[in-house]
């Protein structure tokens, strides 16, 4: 549908921006440019770009106590052609809005970045842009110590800096332990990948028809995350 792509660093400024006419941006005199490949807006969603992902993995069953896996996800790329507009180093404009004021955020934001008329970016027309998509190794391993006692460790390295990988190592462990056969505990700890330490404590009830839990995060600096379970 559209992508959205600053990337401001100490001295290098350089961005990309291809949106749907689903978005119906005011794109002012770029529209006269030859280069300019200018999507109308017609009925139901509009792709802008076009591409293939696909992942590989491999897994290994040790047993009945030992599983683990390995991962590489996300390998390929996007090409964004339609309402495509490139920037790079230049000096940002003075913007005439009050920036993001309401509850219409992506609205807003496209106004500001994704090269309307207050765009703070001064972009140029281009046909055709690649990306990469986020690729990312994964790797975990989960052990059966007892019928009911389990452990789990979940580890995910990006290997690349493109928009929607997580920028750094992201590392979790987890324990699931059945007192009963209704109740599961489980715990754990995580962090990295820019979300801080993270302490879930897990209380699941379960049985042949349905499972009901509930599961509270304690955390320092960081949203919400899911630690893995061994399986």
């Amino acid at each position: 549908m559209g992508i959205v792509d600053v990337r401001i660093e100490p001295g290098k400024i350089t961005a990309y921006s291809a949106m749907s006419p689903l978005f119906d941006i005011d794109y002012g005199k770029v529209v006269s440019n030859a280069s300019f490949n200018r999507q109308e807006r017609g009925n139901g969603l509009q792709p802008v770009g076009k591409g293939n992902g696909f992942d590989l993995g491999l897994a290994m069953e040790a047993g009945k106590m030992l599983r683990a896996s390995l991962s590489v996800t996300d390998l390929g790329h996007m090409t964004w052609e339609g309402n495509l507009l490139t920037a790079s180093d230049q000096k940002l404009k003075k913007l005439r809005s009050n920036g993001v004021d309401n509850y219409d955020f992506l609205a807003e934001a496209t106004k500001i970045f994704a090269s309307g008329t207050d765009s703070v970016f001064v972009y140029q027309p281009s046909q055709e842009y690649r990306a990469d998509l986020p690729t990312k190794l994964r790797a975990g391993a989960g052990l059966r110590i007892t019928n009911r006692l389990e452990l789990g460790l979940d580890v995910t390295l990006p290997l690349n800096e493109v928009a929607g990988n997580i920028p750094s190592p992201f590392v979790g462990a987890g324990i699931d332990f059945k007192p009963t056969k209704y109740l599961r505990l489980s715990s754990g700890i995580a962090g990295g990948a820019g979300y801080g330490f993270a302490l879930p404590l897990g209380v699941t009830f379960t049985t042949s028809i349905y499972e009901f839990g509930s599961a509270p995060v304690m955390c320092r600096a960081c949203w919400p995350i899911r630690t893995p379970t061994p399986r």
